[in-house]
């Protein structure tokens, strides 16, 4: 439980280094005016704009936004789950629970979008499989696997090292929200799978 003694700490040096990050005097003024009023109102305050200072650097937000996007424009003609579309992630628990976060409550097609943390042996039971870099030796063992499914196989690999992939996230420059993306598009056709032409017109590149 948050203590509001540590609170008070927090919003203290919060309110100490305000000068030296907001520009002085002006903000610093402001926010000792703001500290007249009720506590908790002023706590909410400092931390919705940390939490929100935090989601602005997120190096998951487009990625995740990416993930969406390919749900939204990928045509299956059967499902795993009938009453939901299921993006599995493989080990990588931090961004599942950013990607779960952004698809919270929200549905296609008539179906909710779930997101589960999975291993390797469970892909089968989803619609779409996002495989993190730091996993990329699963990459053809996981492609071989899915080959004859209709999943999507999503696979980030920032220097794009191999097309086994259905899309490759990549990240050329390495900059966080620099995430551009390949589709391989015989891949996706060969599954019975249809690509949006909308998608098609984003992609970085279409092999």
């Amino acid at each position: 439980m948050f203590q509001v003694k540590q609170a008070d700490s927090a919003l203290r040096l919060w309110l100490n280094n305000s000068e030296a990050n907001f520009g002085g005097g002006v903000m610093r003024k402001a926010l000792k005016k703001a500290a007249k009023l009720n506590f908790s109102i002023l706590l909410l305050l400092a931390f919705t704009v940390n939490i929100s200072y935090a989601q602005s650097i997120n190096k998951n937000e487009s990625k995740a936004l990416l993930v969406y996007s390919f749900v939204k424009y990928i045509g299956w003609s059967t499902y795993v789950d009938q009453h939901a579309i299921v993006i599995g992630v493989v080990d990588d628990v931090e961004f599942a629970d950013d990607l779960r976060r952004l698809v919270n409550n929200r549905q296609m097609s008539g179906k909710v979008i779930l997101v589960k943390d999975v291993d390797i042996s469970e892909v089968s039971n989803c619609q779409l499989v996002y495989l993190p870099k730091a996993k990329g030796e699963l990459s053809s063992t996981l492609a071989s696997s899915l080959k004859s499914m209709q999943i999507l196989f999503v696979r980030e690999d920032p220097e794009f090292k191999t097309n086994d992939a259905d899309i490759s996230i990549v990240n050329p420059s390495g900059l966080i929200r620099s995430h551009k993306f390949i589709i391989n598009r015989k891949s996706i056709q060969d599954k019975g799978m249809k690509i949006s032409v909308d998608l098609i017109g984003l992609a970085n590149m279409v092999i």
